[in-house]
């Protein structure tokens, strides 16, 4: 059996490979077109939403689901899938692990509000250009090429009805078109890949028929079918290439090109023209623009400079090379106090520094550090922590009312620092006063009106139940680090739109500017004084230099919370880059912290939310099956015996026809008995299970003693119990059975 099974299976693959070549080209040519649509939200993302979607269409060809069920299920996978996509709401697999189930919840919590409010909001711009940027596009993008995808593997697997099947994708394909920064030559060979599947399921379903019935028809009438298919594929893709300008250019272009050239004009002297020449050598300032928050940052991997701190090497490598510190440290250049709404005005230093005294402040150390200018287009100076004092050339300046220090501008090839650099324990952060002094309240509690209440509510609702600034800080810290993806490609935000708000609920991701920004303006609306500084991140340590080497791209915006009697003290928002752990001991580091973002990022972060998606989706499509499954039980039970017994006996008649039981809708319940008794001759127990299905309903419908209940319950539980009788029949009929499509 089963090799004859195996040996029927290849035989149709064989003459069906037509029909899967030409399914296939569709799907690709599909994917092709969103591969190359620009103005299209996370095309990636989109485009293996589509590839599942194909894949899951294949599944439900093959399972016994009826089309109204397959389309349920297909409906509540989609509806999960788009809520896990588009609103992040599962935290990342080795998240669940590594922190509390309490801490996951309320991370899935606040994710599932922050969609629901960007969804309901996102309505406001379906009448204009922005709205293919939103959340909402997104989710109904995610629902549309999914059931698409779906429902073309179905239509042509399953009914063999390729129109109805591929309308869906036309229909797409039209909308994306217009968005694609490419021509419609991809379109062009979708429409062809559309009608030769056309032509081939209608022959296929011709022949189909034709064989069923017993009608003779010409061998050979596949080619005629296969040639008038390829000439109506030809001429369809001519009449939609000539519509379009970019084919009509093509054509005048031809036609020009066979005309004779005009003689050339008489020369006349016209002056040369020497255009300037920019040297290959100029980079703009590295460091992060925040006046603006959206300006792209440098992703090369040029040396800035080199950092030599004081700090021990915390011990050496196998290849003898020194490990880097334990000690973390970020190159502070700028200070900005002040948010606009679309960015951040820069702290005014107007008075010199007061001298700094013999005494460390508490929680810091004295750090110094040596910097060596490489190639810093700029005349920025950079301190790890709070400066206190600094070489030969240069001085310490702060602002009128805020005693940060920060060093002014000036271009030194190489210059000394000494800071105070924080070593604070959590504890000690924990138990820090909540009374702030007035300069530091008035300057850096500061939000303007233009922020909208969602936002607030947001910040609100991460803090809620937090018994510290610490805490808060932490809070908000780990959601924008678990929930938004790391992405240097981000569309700018609208005009006139608040760029926290835009990243919170609209962005498909962004980079350190965003997540610094939604931070220190997040802890401001919740009381805890918060700022933006930039410059970069701490480089790559040089374990044979024992040196910082500072590139580029690792030019960086963070965030510096105040604290009451330790003062500003670094945190990282951003998933990219590591966070500051602050230990309570050598050995004991924070509790309920989130991994690192090597543990937790994905190389691939399309594909990571399609793979967790794709998998808690169809866990919720056995949940609703099943759910289904005991609420149908459950309202069987709750029927009279009588509607019991039809129910039993019309659900029987269903599924013994794919068994090669087959009687007309109007036979009677002794001719369909008459029937099941010639197919099933060698299924006893398949036969007995229906004769009770039967009896019952003749009881309940032509006689005036209707069925015990028992008497139904016992027949449906016979019924039930043959599932194995069944598949084996079917799958022996399976074997048996030609192939149904009569292609070459």
């Amino acid at each position: 059996m089963i090799t004859s099974l195996r040996e029927t299976t290849w035989t149709r693959l064989q003459r069906h490979w037509i029909t899967m070549l030409l399914l296939g080209t569709v799907v690709i040519t599909w994917l092709s077109m969103l591969a190359n649509i620009e103005r299209l939200r996370e095309v990636e993302t989109i485009t293996a939403v589509a590839i599942c979607g194909v894949l899951y269409g294949a599944v439900l060809t093959i399972s016994r689901w009826r089309g109204r069920t397959a389309g349920t299920i297909s409906l509540l996978t989609a509806l999960g899938l788009a809520l896990l996509i588009v609103g992040r709401l599962l935290p990342d697999p080795s998240a669940l692990l590594a922190q509390p189930f309490v801490k996951s919840l309320w991370l899935m919590n606040a994710r599932l509000a922050t969609l629901g409010e960007a969804l309901r909001s996102d309505t406001q711009w379906v009448v204009t250009n922005y709205f293919s940027q939103t959340r909402l596009f997104l989710f109904v993008n995610v629902l549309l090429v999914w059931h698409a995808a779906v429902w073309l593997m179905w239509g042509v697997l399953r009914r063999r009805r390729a129109l109805t099947a591929v309308l869906p994708l036309a229909v797409l394909g039209v909308i994306y078109t217009a968005l694609s920064k490419d021509g419609p030559q991809i379109a062009v060979l979708f429409i062809m890949a559309c009608v030769l599947l056309l032509a081939r399921t209608a022959y296929t379903y011709q022949t189909h028929d034709w064989t069923r019935r017993n009608i003779g028809f010409p061998d050979l009438i596949g080619e005629d079918w296969t040639a008038w298919a390829v000439i109506l594929s030809v001429a369809v893709v001519l009449l939609a290439g000539v519509s379009t300008p970019e084919w009509r250019n093509s054509l005048q272009s031809f036609a020009e090109s066979l005309r004779p050239p005009p003689p050339p004009p008489a020369r006349t002297a016209v002056p040369v023209q020497v255009k300037p020449q920019i040297s290959d050598n100029y980079t703009s300032s590295f460091v992060p623009r925040m006046d603006y928050v959206g300006d792209a940052y440098p992703v090369s991997d040029q040396t800035v400079f080199y950092v030599t701190t004081d700090d021990p090497p915390a011990g050496v490598e196998s290849s003898g090379l020194m490990k880097p510190p334990k000690e973390k440290h970020y190159w502070r250049g700028a200070i900005y106090d002040q948010y606009t709404g679309s960015g951040w005005e820069p702290l005014p230093v107007e008075v010199e520094a007061p001298p700094a005294g013999s005494t460390v402040a508490p929680g810091r150390y004295a750090l110094q550090q040596q910097f060596d200018i490489i190639a810093l287009q700029d005349n920025r100076l950079f301190a790890a922590g709070q400066p206190v004092t600094a070489s030969d050339g240069t001085s310490l300046q702060a602002a009128q009312d805020d005693l940060t220090a920060v060093l002014p501008r000036g271009r030194l090839p190489r210059y000394e620092i000494t800071s105070w650099a924080p070593r604070v324990t959590a504890q000690e952060l924990e138990a820090a006063p909540t009374v702030y002094p007035a300069e530091i309240r008035a300057r850096y509690l500061q939000v303007p009106d233009s922020v909208p209440q969602r936002v607030k509510d947001l910040a609100a609702r991460l803090t809620q139940n937090a018994t510290s600034p610490y805490d808060k800080a932490l809070r908000v810290q780990e959601y924008l680090r678990a929930t938004y993806p790391y992405k240097l490609d981000v569309p700018a935000p609208p005009p006139n739109r608040d760029v926290v708000d835009y990243f919170l609920f609209d962005a498909p991701g962004g980079f350190c500017s965003y997540y610094a920004t939604a931070m220190a303006v997040m802890l401001r609306t919740q009381g805890v004084p918060a700022r933006v500084v930039v410059g970069f991140a701490t480089g790559d340590y040089d374990g044979l230099l024992r040196k910082y080497r500072v590139p580029a791209k690792a030019a960086h915006a963070w965030v510096e919370v105040y604290f009451s009697g330790y003062g500003w003290i670094e945190f990282e928002p951003t998933s990219s880059e590591g966070v500051f752990d602050y230990i309570s001991s050598a050995e004991d580091k924070l509790p309920d912290r989130l991994p690192e973002p090597s543990q937790i990022r994905s190389t691939n972060p399309a594909l990571t939310p399609i793979v967790i998606g794709t998998l808690s989706a169809l866990l919720l499509g056995l949940s609703g099956v099943l759910g289904y499954m005991v609420w149908r039980r459950y309202a069987l039970s709750q029927l009279t015996p009588e509607m019991q017994a039809r129910i039993l006996y019309w659900e029987t008649r269903r599924s013994l026809r794919p068994l090669g039981v087959e009687v007309m809708p109007s036979a009677t319940p002794t001719e369909f008995r008459a029937a099941c008794a010639d197919r099933l001759a060698d299924q006893p127990r398949l036969r007995r299970a229906v004769d009770a299905a039967i009896e019952s309903y003749i009881r309940a419908v032509f006689t005036s003693t209707p069925p015990d209940r028992s008497d139904v319950i016992a027949a449906r539980r016979a019924w039930r119990a043959t599932w194995r009788q069944r598949l084996r029949v079917r799958l022996s009929r399976q074997a048996r059975r030609p192939s149904s499509l009569n292609g070459r």
